[in-house]
């Protein structure tokens, strides 16, 4: 068992002195049955304090997130259930999302062997600039749902990380503000083609005067998809782009997509 006290003296080293609820909203306890400190609520999620370790080996409680399964689970548990039924759900049954997932496990990496991997290069280039990997963050819409400054910290992490980010049509902060907040990075822009022409024309202009280098054209989704789960938690979406974005960016959104 654990000397009392134990954990408050690592629960000392671990909290940010300007938010004590640190831990809180980021870790789940293992071990509560040792840990003689309320406030901690498992700072050591990713640390079996019950098995002794050099001290080396010892690393911090981020190590619980190792994997994009880790994130998801983790994800789940903090967001909101309307907000995680709008990211996670798919349309009616479900079946494209089911086959797209099986489809993409399908995908094999044909291995080459006896070739020297102790220098492994991913750096590649794309329109004349080059990037760390041929990887580029897909188009997904309202990111301030999960983050406060949505969009604009997937932008920042974006140029830092050296890879392409594609911004959707649906986005939670103004395209200006996303590449203000990123003057550096490489992006692409998501098009959701609009049956009036000249609103394409529009964003079309738009995007290109921000410094965006390609479209990402979207043309299979005449109509809005049957989320069900976003109809069980009375979600709209109209509503909700109302919410998140300033109102001129609202009438360009709204009157490409013929939202009143």
């Amino acid at each position: 068992s654990l000397a009392p006290g134990f954990c408050a003296m690592l629960l000392g080293l671990c909290v940010n002195d300007s938010d004590d609820t640190f831990n809180e909203r980021i870790f789940s306890c293992k071990i509560p049955e040792f840990c003689d400190q309320p406030q901690c609520n498992g700072i050591f999620a990713a640390i079996d304090l019950t098995v002794p370790a050099p001290i080396g080996e010892v690393t911090g409680p981020e190590m619980s997130l190792v994997c994009l399964a880790d994130f998801k689970a983790r994800a789940q548990e903090r967001l909101s259930k309307s907000s995680w039924d709008l990211i996670e759900g798919e349309a009616d049954e479900g079946i494209t999302y089911n086959e797209n997932i099986t489809a993409l496990k399908r995908i094999r990496l044909r291995p080459r062997y006896l070739r020297d991997v102790s220098e492994v290069d991913t750096r590649t280039t794309i329109q004349g600039q080059e990037i760390v990997a041929p990887i580029g963050i897909s188009p997904t819409a309202f990111h301030s749902l999960a983050w406060p400054d949505g969009e604009k910290s997937t932008a920042r992490a974006a140029e830092e990380a050296n890879v392409c980010y594609i911004t959707s049509i649906y986005a939670s902060c103004t395209l200006e503000d996303i590449v203000a907040a990123a003057p550096r990075g490489f992006r692409w822009f998501q098009l959701l083609v609009q049956s009036d022409w000249e609103v394409n024309r529009q964003l079309i202009r738009r995007v290109e005067a921000l410094g965006f280098k390609a479209l990402v054209i979207t043309v299979d989704a005449p109509i809005l998809g049957k989320r069900r789960q976003n109809i069980r938690n009375g979600l709209n979406l109209e509503a909700k782009l109302k919410d998140l974005l300033p109102p001129e960016e609202v009438r360009k959104i709204s009157d490409s997509k013929g939202i009143t």
